[in-house]
């Protein structure tokens, strides 16, 4: 029984942070919004450091390899695949 609360807790603190972060994700969208940037504009900036990370994580996996120039063909796409923002 004690393991299952304890469990129980570790979930619901995970969801918590979970949501902390959600809200802080919207908060910085609408403060962007706010100074006048556009959500295509958001939505590049996305697919710009989306492509760094994919790019950084190759790098960790595969020390010493080739990256070559950081294009990508998945420009401006972000989750959910529909380029909009909710």
């Amino acid at each position: 029984m004690e393991r299952a609360i304890k469990m129980t807790k570790e979930q619901l603190s995970a969801i918590n942070i979970f949501a902390t972060n959600q809200q802080q994700a919207l908060t910085a969208l609408a403060n962007l919004q706010q100074i006048g940037i556009t959500e295509k504009e958001i939505i590049d900036i996305l697919g710009i450091v989306r492509r760094w990370n994919d790019q950084q994580q190759e790098q960790q996996q595969h020390p010493g390899l080739n990256q070559g120039n950081g294009s990508s063909s998945n420009s401006g796409v972000i989750a959910g695949g529909n380029g909009s923002i909710h």
